[in-house]
C-alpha cells in the first residue's frame, strides 16, 4: 500500500499509520486462573487514537468512526480488517521483488527449524501459512504475511512468555516480514497455504 502524501480521515497517512502499528504492538491481554491461560481480545478505542495522535477525545472518536467507514476497522469487532493491517504494514520503502521475498521467506524457515531444533525448548513453531500479497504471486510485495502457529505449552509458566518473545526475535530474520498470530482475527479469516509444519516439516 502506498501511502507517501496522502490522507486518511483528514490526517496524515504516515500518522494514522503509526498510531495502528502502536495498537498491534500492544500484548494481547493474558492472565493465569487455576492454572490456565486466560486471553483477552483487545480492542481499538477511540481514546487510544487520541492519545497517540494528540487528538480531542471527540476527534478520536470521529477517527475512529471514520476508519470504520473507509474499511479500515471492523465494526463488530473493532481489530483492523485486512486493508487495516495493510495500512499499519506499509512502508515507506521500495517493494519486494518476488523471488527476493522467497528468498527471505526460505530462510526465515530455516530459522524456524533451528529453533525448534533446540534441545529443551518448551515454545515449538508448530504451522506457519502464508497470506496476502505474496500468496497472491504479485509481481513485488510490501511484505510477506505470515500467520505462525507458536502456542505456549499447557503448564505455562510466566517464563515461557519470555522464550516466545526469543523465538519471535530469533526468527524475525527481516523487516519484510509481517508476523500474525492464530488470535489475529483478519489473518486467520484471509486465504492462506500452509508453508511449514512441524509434525510433517517436508
Amino acid at each position: 500500500m502506498e501511502i507517501r502524501g496522502k490522507k486518511i480521515c483528514g490526517l496524515d497517512a504516515v500518522q494514522v499509520r503509526d498510531a495502528l502499528r502502536a495498537f498491534l504492538d500492544v500484548k494481547t491481554p493474558m492472565s493465569f486462573e487455576d492454572g490456565e491461560v486466560k486471553i483477552e481480545r483487545k480492542t481499538l478505542k477511540a481514546d487510544f487514537l487520541a492519545k497517540e495522535l494528540g487528538l480531542a477525545e471527540a476527534e478520536g472518536a470521529r477517527l475512529l468512526a471514520g476508519l470504520i467507514a473507509d474499511g479500515y476497522i471492523d465494526k463488530e469487532k473493532l481489530t483492523p480488517t485486512y486493508q487495516g493491517m495493510a495500512l499499519a504494514q506499509a512502508e515507506d520503502r521500495d517493494r519486494l521483488p518476488w523471488n527476493e521475498a522467497k528468498n527471505i521467506l526460505d530462510e526465515f524457515l530455516d530459522a524456524g527449524r533451528q529453533v525448534n531444533a533446540k534441545p529443551g525448548a518448551r515454545v515449538l513453531i508448530e504451522r506457519v501459512h502464508v497470506f496476502g500479497s505474496y500468496l497472491a504471486g504479485a509481481e513485488t510485495v510490501g511484505d510477506i504475511d505470515l500467520l505462525i502457529e507458536m502456542p505456549l505449552p499447557e503448564d505455562c509458566e510466566p517464563e515461557d512468555m519470555d522464550e516466545q518473545d526469543a523465538v519471535t526475535e530469533a526468527i524475525k530474520i527481516s523487516g519484510y516480514l509481517s508476523f500474525h498470530d492464530e488470535f489475529d482475527l483478519v489473518a486467520a479469516e484471509a486465504e492462506k497455504r500452509l508453508v511449514y509444519d512441524r509434525r510433517n516439516p517436508t
